[in-house]
């Protein structure tokens, strides 16, 4: 994890953020997607700063954050003012939609604790039906879930439903946050949300794990 300086953003009522800080010369190698809940929601300052405020002799890759789909409160079963039922109509619906409108490269997920209250029997069907709405060409990098006070057993069946659904689905690889979370409850508020410490630190693990994939030696 490669500490960056920090300069404060004031963002005010913005949904959608893409590229920020003109100033900076370094290369926006991807365009990402995020579709989340609101653990990187409240991160969102953080994340666009880490992925764009890239000195030109830094190494690391600037990237172009699109939170269009940034939604507090929301997973693959549960989708504030939808019934239950018609959560997957949602997501088929919305993947579409938002899909119309913009081409990312890459695509990050971070989904399951909204999920936990909810009946995880079969969880791997709606991680199926969500990634039937995503070109198989996209790849899709997928957080696993983090607890680090030992709350939940959820974690457990959505992090094993998650590493199932990568035989299924090619495009689909796993981003380890429970890794990157274990031993640090000092990085949560309430075990799951992030303090402003743990939202830096997570910006720059995120930065990380993509610079790992797509701006290693002799990728472009």
């Amino acid at each position: 994890m490669v500490a960056r300086p920090r300069f404060l953003l004031t963002l005010v009522g913005v949904s959608l953020l893409l590229v920020v800080g003109a100033g900076c010369k370094a290369k926006v190698t991807k365009e990402v997607l995020f579709v989340n809940d609101s653990v990187t929601h409240q991160s969102i300052i953080a994340v666009v700063q880490e992925m764009n405020d890239v000195a030109a002799d830094d190494a690391a890759g600037r990237y172009a954050p699109n939170f269009g789909s940034s939604i507090p409160g929301i997973g693959l079963l549960k989708v504030p003012g939808i019934a239950p039922e018609n959560v997957d109509a949602y997501w088929d619906a919305h993947l579409a939609s938002l899909l119309d409108h913009v081409k990312p490269e890459v695509i990050v997920v971070e989904l399951g604790y909204n999920d936990c209250g909810f009946d995880l029997t079969g969880y791997g069907t709606h991680i199926d039906n969500f990634m039937a709405n995503i070109p198989s060409g996209t790849p899709v990098h997928w957080l696993t879930m983090a607890d680090v006070n030992q709350q939940f057993t959820c974690d457990e069946t959505i992090n094993a439903a998650l590493d199932a659904a990568r035989s299924q689905w090619t495009n689909l690889s796993i981003f380890d946050f429970r890794s990157h979370m274990q031993g640090h409850p000092e990085w949560t508020v309430d075990g799951t949300h992030l303090n402003q410490d743990g939202q830096w630190a997570y910006a720059s693990w995120l930065h990380d794990q993509l610079d790992a994939i797509y701006n290693a030696p002799d990728n472009s």
